[in-house]
C-alpha cells in the first residue's frame, strides 16, 4: 500500500483537489461517511465543469443549455438534466471532447467497438494518465504487493486495458510484470502458459474466455494447475460473465478468482471485494449514476437502468455523463465494510436476449448453463424471435445424448423461463477476440426444421 500511495501522490500537486482529500487525509476514502463523499464528487464534478467550459465548446454549449456556466452555477440538480455523451457522438467526432492542447497529449488509446470504423480516440495527459491509473482506492480493493509476479493476459496493442493495468501493477503496487497479451502474433496460448510456469507467475488479470482458453491450452501441453502453474489470484475484466462462470475459473484454476469492470473510455469502474457479489465503484475517479433506459430519469438503488458514468480528475478526454450501454443497479451497503456504494451488473443493453417481446439477461442464462457438469467452458446463445438457439461445447468427460441436450434445455427454462433449443457442439473455441456470447439472428427460428 504504501507504494501505491507514494506513487499516486508524486502526482499529488497537479491538483489541489487531490492534495485535499487524499494526501491531507489520513483514512482511506473507502470508509468515509456520505457527506464526505457528497462533498468530494460535487466539488470534483465541478472542477471537471470549469475546465471543459474554458477548454472544450461542445460541452459548453452543452452545459449552457441546463444552466450551467461555470463551476458557481453548478449543481447536481442542473447537472442530472444535462443529456447523456454516446459512444455515437465520440465516433463521428474523434475531438469532440478534447479538452487540452494537443501537445499536452502522451496517450491515445483506441476502443473499436464491433465494427471496424466504429472507433472511438480517447486522448490522455500525463496526470491524467498516473492520477486516474493509480486510483487512491486500488491499495485495499486490489490487493497486490511488490512481492508479487502478474502476467497480463489482456491486450496491448490499441486498448488501453493491457497498458493501464501495466501501470496500475507495476508504478501502482510495484509488482513485476509480464506483458503475456492476448493471443496476438507474439502471445499465443502456449507461450503464455509456458511463461505462467517459467516465471512462477501467481497473479493473472484476463478475460473469462481467455482464462478458459489458457487452462485448456495449459492440460493440452501437460502442465499441471496447482502444481506446474500456481496462480492465487485471477482478476477477470473485459467481459461480463455470471457467477457460475467465476466459480467454473476458480474450480479449474484452484484459485480465487474476482471481477473488475471498467471500460476504455472511463477506466476502471468497480472492483468486486471478498464478498464476490458486485463492484464496489471506484469513486475517487468515476461518478456513476443509473437511469432509466427510456426516460432518462436517474433511479433509485436496487432499479435496474443504463450505467452512466463521468470521470473525476481527467483533463485530457473527460466523459460527462457517458452512457456505457450496460446496466446494472446500485446497491448502498455491503458486508466486507467498505463505505463505497456496490454496481451490479447485467450486462450489454445490445446483448440482452428478447425472445417473443420478452427481454432476459445473458448472465442468468449462463448462470444456469453454467451449473451443469456435462457443458463445456465455451458456448454461443443464436437469439431468435421465437426461441433461443443454445449452441454449447460438452465437457470432454462426458459424452453426448439426445437425453443430455434435453436436461440443458429443461434446465435453462426452468430456471430462466426461456424456450430453447440447444445443439452440442464440437468445438467453438477462443477466437482471439472478445467473445461474443449473443448473436442477434433477427428472424423466426424454422421449428421443426434444420438451422
Amino acid at each position: 500500500m504504501k507504494w501505491a500511495r507514494n506513487k499516486f501522490y508524486q502526482w499529488a500537486d497537479k491538483k489541489e483537489i487531490i492534495k485535499k482529500y487524499f494526501v491531507d487525509n489520513e483514512y482511506p476514502l473507502e470508509y468515509w461517511n456520505q457527506g464526505e463523499w457528497n462533498s468530494y464528487i460535487e466539488e470534483t464534478i465541478a472542477e471537471t465543469i470549469q475546465h471543459v467550459i474554458e477548454n472544450n465548446e461542445y460541452y459548453r454549449e452543452k452545459l449552457k443549455k441546463v444552466g450551467i456556466t461555470d463551476k458557481e452555477s453548478f449543481s447536481l440538480e442542473k447537472f442530472e438534466k444535462l443529456s447523456c455523451l454516446t459512444k455515437k457522438e465520440l465516433i463521428d467526432d474523434p475531438n469532440l471532447i478534447l479538452s487540452v492542447p494537443e501537445d499536452k497529449i502522451v496517450q491515445v488509446f483506441l476502443s473499436t467497438g464491433t465494427t471496424s470504423d466504429s472507433v472511438v480516440y480517447v486522448k490522455h495527459t500525463w496526470e491524467d494518465l498516473y492520477i486516474h491509473d493509480l486510483a487512491p482506492e486500488m491499495p485495499i480493493l486490489f490487493p497486490i504487493s511488490n512481492k508479487d509476479i502478474a502476467a497480463v493476459a489482456l491486450p496491448y496493442e490499441m486498448s488501453s486495458a493491457g497498458l493501464s493495468y501495466h501501470r496500475v501493477l507495476q508504478d501502482g503496487m510495484g509488482c513485476a510484470v509480464i506483458s503475456v497479451g492476448k493471443g496476438g502474433a507474439y502471445s499465443e496460448p502456449k507461450k503464455t502458459v509456458k511463461a505462467l510456469k517459467d516465471m512462477k507467475v501467481n497473479v493473472l488479470l484476463t478475460s473469462p474466455s481467455y482464462a478458459m482458453c489458457l487452462y485448456e491450452c495449459a492440460n493440452e501441453n501437460f502442465l499441471e494447475i496447482g502444481k506446474d502453474i500456481n496462480i492465487k489470484t485471477i482478476w477477470l475484466t473485459g467481459e461480463g460473465c455470471s457467477n457460475a462462470f467465476r466459480k467454473r475459473v476458480e474450480k479449474l484454476w484452484k484459485c480465487s478468482a474476482y471481477f473488475y469492470y471498467g471500460s476504455l473510455e472511463c477506466g476502471g469502474i468497480g472492483i468486486e471485494c471478498e464478498e464476490q457479489n458486485g463492484y464496489h465503484v471506484c469513486n475517487g475517479h468515476v461518478y456513476v449514476e443509473i437511469l432509466d433506459s427510456e426516460t432518462g430519469e436517474k433511479l433509485e438503488p436496487g432499479q435496474i437502468g443504463n450505467i452512466v458514468v463521468t470521470t473525476l480528475l481527467k483533463d485530457g478526454s473527460p466523459f460527462i455523463r457517458y452512457d456505457t450501454q450496460d446496466l446494472g443497479y446500485i446497491e448502498e451497503e455491503c458486508r466486507c465494510g467498505i463505505k463505497l456504494p456496490k454496481l451490479i451488473l447485467r450486462g450489454r443493453k445490445n446483448d440482452q436476449i428478447v425472445i417473443n417481446e420478452k427481454e432476459y439477461s445473458p448472465f442468468y442464462v449462463e448462470e444456469q448453463l453454467m451449473k451443469i457438469p456435462e457443458v463445456g467452458n465455451n458456448y454461443q446463445f443464436l437469439v431468435y424471435n421465437n426461441v433461443l438457439l443454445i449452441k454449447t461445447e460438452i465437457n470432454t468427460e462426458f459424452e453426448n445424448s439426445r437425453e443430455l441436450e434435453e436436461k440443458i434445455s429443461s434446465q435453462v427454462e426452468f430456471g430462466c423461463g426461456i424456450p430453447n433449443i440447444v445443439e452440442i457442439t464440437e468445438k467453438i473455441g477462443y477466437t482471439g477476440k472478445k467473445a461474443q456470447r449473443v448473436v442477434h439472428i433477427n428472424e423466426d427460428y424454422p421449428l421443426g426444421g434444420e438451422i
